[in-house]
């Protein structure tokens, strides 16, 4: 006699095979977090460079209208060096600022990580990401080039 359905030895296997399944999906769903926050890091420092390029190329070419004090607006404090990677306040200039979300809307930014502030040093060209990122047990970086390399190694 044919009988038509699935038996309970067949059911306990499909049930195993997805236990197994949702597992490996819970263990490498840690490393595609870290991929994720890597990027969003790395696009918003991108942003905020085009735009802190952008604000001084306008200085340079009207500097009564573009001032730098009121674009910039907050001071870095140079005793912080260490939050940005730094081994002296001596590799900074004296015209280094913080950006995040309350003077974004300054340089016409939009869409920077809230939780996130960055500092541009003006005079070396150099941008970093206060207190920096890493991926898991990895080193931490903190200034654009090497959040590049970094973000470059998951693409």
């Amino acid at each position: 006699m044919l009988q038509k359905g699935v038996s309970l030895i067949q059911l306990v296997i499909v049930i195993i095979i997805m236990l197994i399944l949702a597992s490996f999906a819970l263990l490498s769903s840690d490393e595609v977090t870290t991929e994720a926050r890597i990027a969003r890091d790395y696009e918003s420092l991108k942003k905020v460079k085009e735009a802190v390029e952008h604000s001084v190329n306008l200085m340079e070419i009207n500097p009564k209208e573009y001032v730098e004090a009121e674009l910039f607006v907050t001071k870095f404090n140079s005793s912080d060096y260490s939050r940005i990677g730094l081994s002296s306040s001596l590799e900074l200039s004296n015209r280094v600022y913080e950006i995040n979300m309350a003077n974004q809307e300054k340089l016409d930014l939009e869409n920077i990580t809230e939780e996130r502030t960055y500092v541009v040093d003006l005079d070396n060209k150099k941008y970093y990401i206060l207190d920096g990122i890493s991926r898991e047990d990895g080193e931490k970086v903190y200034e654009y080039l090497d959040v590049l390399r970094l973000y470059n190694l998951f693409n």
